[in-house]
């Protein structure tokens, strides 16, 4: 599995003519969390500013406009994602909207090769998604990412609608999005990270699973005949590493 979790700040909601001002990029390969990418960016030359976006965000102007421009961040990273040598699919909560924001900037910059190179364009993994497949097992008025941090009780000291921060916390609730088994409310756990890395610890095993030299994997007789190695294989591997071994 080779996501790249990821959230943008912007000037506005409307996709097309708002400007990311903020970025943040976390590889996840194959289970492992590696070093981020983090910039401001300098809206580009007649982009969309709403006020209301910047009583979200509250970023100031005077940060966003002596940022580095676009087409030096696109370049920045590319950089950073050429060194993993490989393609990524976009993941983040909502993700659908700064997969947007991302491939605006990339184009306005004629960098969109460079992006389809890098940037699964089919495909996204998005935890409000996952958190939506499983709302009947959330006891949670809402599901987004701030409230799901709060309802999973996950620590933190941050502030939210910061790139960076929420990048973190996407990749902490998706974990506790893991621990909820949708075929089964009686396994449900509220800390849901116990659950999650005591099935993937016993599930992920070739005793269970094996991968072939064409990049698929194979599920073996004995997770056949086990019911919960089974769904758990089937909601999880099925997810999240379909096409991406």
């Amino acid at each position: 599995m080779k996501l790249l979790w990821c959230d943008t700040e912007t000037t506005s909601t409307d996709r097309k003519n708002g400007a990311p001002i903020e970025v943040a990029l976390i590889p996840e390969i194959h289970g492992e969390i590696m070093p981020h990418f983090h910039s401001y960016i300098r809206p580009h030359k007649g982009a969309k500013i709403d006020p209301e976006a910047e009583k979200i965000h509250g970023i100031p102007p005077e940060v966003y406009n002596n940022a580095p421009t676009g087409d030096i961040v696109c370049k920045k990273m590319i950089n950073f994602m050429s060194e993993y040598e490989c393609t990524f699919v976009l993941a983040g909560h909502n993700v659908s909207f700064d997969k947007d924001f991302l491939y605006h900037l990339f184009c306005r910059n004629q960098q969109y090769t460079a992006y389809v190179d890098l940037i699964r364009l089919n495909k996204e993994y998005c935890t409000l998604k996952r958190a939506r497949a499983r709302r009947k097992y959330i006891q949670s008025e809402k599901i987004n990412l701030e409230a799901l941090v709060k309802y999973f009780k996950i620590p933190h000291d941050g502030k939210f609608h910061g790139a960076l921060f929420d990048t973190q916390m996407a990749i902490e609730v998706n974990k506790c999005l893991s621990g909820i088994n949708v075929h089964n409310q009686d396994n449900l756990d509220i800390n849901g990270k116990i659950s999650y890395y005591q099935r993937k610890r016993e599930f992920m095993s070739t005793k269970y699973i094996q991968f072939g030299k064409d990049g698929d994997f194979y599920l073996t007789k004995e997770a056949a005949r086990n019911q919960d190695a089974y769904r758990f294989i089937m909601n999880e591997l099925w997810e999240m590493y379909e096409d991406e071994i």
